[in-house]
Order: structure tokens, then sequence, then C-alpha cells
């Protein structure tokens, strides 16, 4: 008899544990995309500026190339 009440007990504490372990779970993977930890909006915020550092950079190339063939056009005046 005491050894079933011992064993209830022992049971009702592992599915308590389990369940505290689920919730943590669940909630740090709330909002998020997978496993990373990263939600939607962050990433797609991050792309955004991603997508416009490369925008820019292409542009500042553009630039450079623009400057380098007005100096070479300057030189062979010389």
């Amino acid at each position: 008899m005491f050894d079933n009440i011992v064993m209830f007990v022992l049971m009702v504490v592992a599915v308590v544990i389990t369940a505290i372990v689920v919730l943590a779970i669940v909630k740090h993977n709330n909002g998020t995309q997978g496993s990373n930890g990263v939600s939607q909006r962050e990433f797609n915020e991050l792309r955004s500026q991603y997508e416009q550092a490369r925008a820019q950079a292409q542009e500042n190339g553009n630039q450079a190339i623009r400057y380098r063939t007005q100096a070479e056009q300057l030189a062979e005046r010389l």
C-alpha cells in the first residue's frame, strides 16, 4: 500500500516537471521562426536593412566607376 502511494506521488511529480518543461519550451518558441529564436518580423526587418545596404553598395560601386572613367578621360587630355 505504501509503495503504491510513493509511486503515485512520483508519477505526479514527473508529470508536473514534464508540464513545466513543455510550457517553458512553448513559451520560448512563441512567435519564433523555427528553433533559432528569430521572429519573422525581426528577420524581415534585417533582410530589408540588408537589401538597402546592398543597393547602396551597388550605387557606390557605380559612382566609383563613373569617377574612375572621368579621371581617365581627364588624364588622356593632359
